[in-house]
């Protein structure tokens, strides 16, 4: 079993971490393993990072033989004893519990249940709903940030590089595995960068111009849409372009953000509230107020059912969340789009109403 410490100079604490470490220092966390069940595949390789006045401190505990992992699991627990948090990425769903089930082969007692845990993933997961990022794997993550690496392998095919260094002890194949792992301990840090897009949702919007542009689809067909510019209050890491249902959002570093929003010339239904007060009348296909259908012929109304308490209206619609205080129509009773006419539009309210659209939760 073998200790490779490294001291990466010129990683700088981030200032996100400090949300998380008031005082004592946090151990970043990170396994190898040779498959995903902690029954049957053993832990290879353990590394830690943390921060002090030298800067970003690397431990990599690498099992130099198959017969290493129970050292390799005791001289973690023993040096991470002097953290009261352990920060990882999915290490709430795979590492702590991975290195807890191999404990549990061996008898060897623990306290990480102790220990407070600080999951990355789970911390940025609501920005899968805005961020352009095809998942949320750290590399993904890593590549969207602009992190280089020098690493090209996941952790599955490095299994076979593993058992390949375990017959042949080959210099090259241990760079590769202590590489791949160094560079996801290293990598945390900066993936916390990508937390200040949390804040999205909260920022202050400040319109600075809006306008309807006619272009040509693929299809050949007219289409319109606003096209809103805001001014945000918010320091990004990078810009983005992403699409949030049918809107398009761009959103830059220089504190501006724009939409382009599809607008609809069509008809919409407006359903009323209370569907008691009114009347449906079959022959005509339309309710109307009980207070007006005193003089309509019993024969010929009934009481309205919802969802045929409408009018349609004719006009320009944008979309729109399902807000109260507004005004909204939908294409039908069952429909769950909501949208709401250009003249009721108040374009600095309707910032806010995007915001809630990215949901980010």
């Amino acid at each position: 079993m073998q200790v490779i410490n490294d001291i990466c100079k010129n990683l700088s604490f981030p200032g996100q971490l400090q949300r998380y470490a008031a005082a004592d220092p946090v151990l970043f966390v990170d396994i190898e393993t040779l498959g995903l069940s902690p029954k049957t595949s053993p832990i290879y390789l353990i590394g830690c990072g943390y921060f002090d006045n030298n800067g970003f401190n690397i431990s990599q505990f690498f099992a130099d033989s198959y017969q290493d992992e129970p050292y390799l699991l005791q001289d973690f627990l023993s040096f991470s004893s002097g953290f009261k948090t352990l920060m990882h990425f999915n290490g709430d769903k795979f590492d702590l519990p991975f290195i807890k089930g191999r404990c549990r082969i061996y008898g060897l007692e623990h306290d990480l249940d102790a220990r407070g845990s600080i999951d990355i993933y789970k911390e940025i997961k609501p920005l899968k709903n805005i961020l352009p990022l095809s998942s949320l794997r750290q590399k993904n993550i890593e590549l969207f940030l602009g992190i280089d690496r020098e690493d090209e392998y996941d952790g599955g095919e490095l299994i076979n590089v593993y058992r390949r260094y375990v017959k042949e002890k080959s210099d090259n194949d241990k760079r590769l595995l202590l590489l791949h792992n160094r560079e996801d301990i290293a990598g945390m840090p900066h993936l916390l960068r990508i937390l200040d897009y949390l804040a999205l949702k909260d920022m202050t919007l400040s319109c600075i111009s809006h306008d309807i542009c006619s272009y040509t689809d693929h299809m050949g067909n007219i289409k319109r849409e606003l096209i809103i510019s805001y001014m945000h209050d918010l320091k990004l890491p990078k810009s983005f372009t992403s699409i949030k249902g049918n809107i398009c959002i761009k959103c830059d570093m220089e504190g501006r953000i724009v939409f382009r929003v599809p607008v609809l010339d069509t008809e919409m239904k407006l359903f009323f509230e209370d569907h008691r007060n009114y009347y449906y009348l079959p022959d005509e296909k339309m309710c109307v107020h009980r207070s007006i259908a005193g003089s309509v012929d019993k024969m010929h109304r009934r009481p309205a059912k919802k969802e045929e308490c409408f009018v349609n209206v004719r006009g320009s619609f944008i979309p729109y969340d399902n807000d109260p205080s507004v005004r909204l129509y939908r294409p039908g009773y069952a429909s769950r789009e909501y949208y709401i006419s250009l003249e009721d539009l108040d374009i600095n309210k309707y910032g806010e109403a995007l915001l809630r659209r990215m949901n980010i939760h």
